[in-house]
């Protein structure tokens, strides 16, 4: 019952886009301006010096301009052929940061502070973007009432009470909704403000378990996954990776990838005709589960579906980058190279060991690896099946010359240009130190972030 109270805890945090997001969201109008420009001011400036600004389409963002801000303002005459959808406009590239909007071809001027965009923007000029901000902010907080009221129900000592409050709830929750239909129109937000609503029930319902099936069963009743406007915006993308990483949820692993894929399953039978945005999600998905490190569902995604795709709907960098990303995640296994001892040239899948293998990146230039690294070696020696491949990420010889006759219990090797070394690249390190625990077959079975969880893992396993 914990576990389903909190996934209806979660359904009511999705149901339209986040908060932060929504109120970022710009909606333009025709205009008969010749020149149509994309004015703001970030308050307070801070050391922001550039915006680039991006057209969204589907999953990807593509280049269309960019401009120096001056004291913190900007201006950017927009293309003359830049066509109507949503637009990114981003001002710091290092933290995410960001505000989306609709291009209407209409001017537009907006005030934001950049560490806070969503709660403080506001807009100069434009009455959809007014209204749809608006919009956003009505029929959040109407949802959220009547979401409380459903959820406070299933406790509830007085059941015809809490009927009579959901009733009044849902009919201001439905006029506002009408509202807004009605005032958007015509206009580019009416596609977005019927899509961002959310199936709500006429009556309240009895229990937690049929909340969540509704939801479930309904989530997807107010989008056309056929509205090109719609596909070229986040809210399609947004609806799909809620519906699939959230909606979907159990503490048992097996149960967990098992829903996970019946859910995919029933997205992509959705759009089953739809190639280009079957590869966007798709695409979305992926990466998703790469940084989960679920190489499973990766490895399903790319098998069952990206490969089946048209040639000319899928992407080689995509598919070369994911198997970049994965090549090292857990449960691979480590890719192989060769090292020069200074004697000999050696291979790391020659290495043999009855017991599991620390790969670890590190480098004498790095303070926190002369803490490590040292107690990494007195560890070893307390643990004698244990194999520890130290790689040394150098400018130079000093140092690990130096360091590694303290380390007489470590394969040391060498890797001269640091970052730039082939063996650091194979394995995409840019950190250090960077630990890596495999077994006797080369699998990566762990990927610790320091000394302390390292051996927490490696005295953790079953002894032999």
């Amino acid at each position: 019952m914990k576990q389903l109270f909190l996934l209806i805890i979660c359904v009511l945090s999705q149901h339209l886009f986040a908060q932060d997001n929504q109120a970022s969201t710009l909606l333009l109008k025709d205009s008969v301006s010749t020149q149509i420009t994309l004015k703001g001011h970030l308050k307070p400036a801070k050391d922001y010096s550039w915006v680039i600004l991006y057209r969204i389409v589907g999953a990807q963002q593509r280049y269309v301009e960019n401009t120096q801000l001056k004291a913190g303002e900007f201006s950017i005459n927009m293309p003359e052929n830049a066509t109507e959808g949503m637009y990114r406009l981003t001002y710091d590239l290092n933290n995410n940061g960001y505000v989306d909007f609709i291009y209407n071809k209409k001017d537009i001027s907006l005030v934001f502070n950049p560490e806070n965009p969503g709660n403080s923007l506001k807009f100069i000029i434009s009455e959809e973007n007014k209204n749809f901000k608006s919009y956003l902010a009505d029929i959040t907080r109407n949802q959220n009432e009547l979401d409380s009221l459903q959820f406070t129900y299933f406790n509830s000592t007085d059941k015809k009470i809490a009927e009579k409050h959901y009733l009044v709830a849902y009919s201001n929750l439905q006029k506002t909704q009408a509202n807004y239909a009605t005032k958007s129109s015509g206009t580019v937000s009416e596609s977005f403000i019927y899509s961002l609503q959310k199936y709500n029930p006429p009556v309240i319902i009895e229990t937690a378990q049929e909340y969540l099936n509704s939801t479930k069963d309904h989530f997807f009743d107010f989008i056309d996954f056929k509205n090109p406007m719609l596909i070229n915006s986040t809210i399609l993308t947004k609806k799909v990776v809620n519906y699939v990483y959230y909606l979907n949820s159990s503490e048992d692993y097996q149960i967990q990838q098992a829903l996970y894929k019946k859910a995919m399953i029933e997205v992509f039978d959705l759009i089953k005709e739809q190639p280009m945005l079957r590869a966007e999600l798709l695409t979305t998905l992926m990466y998703g589960f790469v940084e989960m490190e679920n190489l499973p569902l990766v490895d399903y995604l790319m098998e069952h579906y990206y490969r089946k795709l048209p040639e000319t709907a899928q992407d080689k960098e995509v598919i070369d980058d994911i198997a970049l990303q994965t090549k090292t995640a857990i449960g691979r296994i480590a890719p192989d190279f060769n090292y020069d001892t200074g004697k000999t040239l050696e291979r790391f899948y020659a290495i043999e060991t009855t017991g599991e293998i620390v790969l670890v990146f590190w480098s004498t230039s790095c303070s926190h690896c002369l803490k490590e690294i040292p107690k990494l070696h007195a560890y070893s020696k307390l643990h004698p099946s244990l194999k520890v491949v130290a790689v040394a990420l150098e400018k130079d010889e000093l140092g690990f010359n130096y360091y590694k006759k303290g380390l007489e219990n470590f394969t040391n090797i060498l890797a001269l240009d640091k970052w730039k070394n082939p063996i650091a690249r194979l394995y995409n390190i840019n950190t250090t130190p960077n630990y890596l625990i495999l077994n006797r077959d080369k699998k990566i079975i762990a990927k610790p972030y320091d000394l302390e969880e390292l051996s927490a893992y490696l005295d953790g396993l079953p002894k032999k």
